[in-house]
């Protein structure tokens, strides 16, 4: 499942894009499934003459934590009590979640109002870092690979 939803508002965050800058913020307007099976995803930044360009979902990050396009999977923050719940489906307008602490298990069902009126936000996912695995001294150790890259080690 892809990470990113229509009109997620994202911010781009890898130089591995030819058609925007590294911080530069749009919406999501389109998704598509590439022949490997990684999810591209088209994003209206509003600053080129196409206004749609095809990022891959490692250049891209959530910016906002809007519950209105809440989807299965997505694990809600109640911001009153800093507990967490995922979001187990979705039937018309109402939520299914689970408890706090099982995330398996069926808790209660709410509208996107009533969680939105108690608090709730989406959980934002960090980016996934790229990483390598070096060896020193005959042990295999994992770091980023920017810090490789910058340490000369690739």
């Amino acid at each position: 499942m892809c990470k990113f939803r229509v009109n997620n508002r994202v911010e781009i965050v890898s130089d591995l894009c030819n058609n925007a800058n590294v911080g530069d913020k749009g919406v999501v307007v389109g998704l598509s499934n590439s022949q490997n099976g990684c999810y591209i995803v088209k994003l209206f930044t509003g600053i080129a003459k196409g206004n749609e360009y095809p990022f891959t979902t490692r250049e891209l990050k959530l910016t906002s934590n809007d519950i209105e396009n809440v989807q299965e999977g997505d694990i809600l923050i109640d911001t009153r009590y800093d507990k967490r719940l995922e979001v187990l489906g979705i039937c018309g307008k109402i939520i299914h979640l689970s408890y706090a602490d099982n995330c398996d298990s069926y808790n209660r069902s709410s509208t996107i109002k009533d969680l939105k009126q108690d608090g709730y936000e989406i959980e934002i996912p960090e980016p996934e870092e790229e990483t390598v695995t070096i060896t020193i001294n005959g042990k295999d150790t994992i770091i980023s690979k920017k810090s490789a890259e910058a340490l000369n080690l690739i």
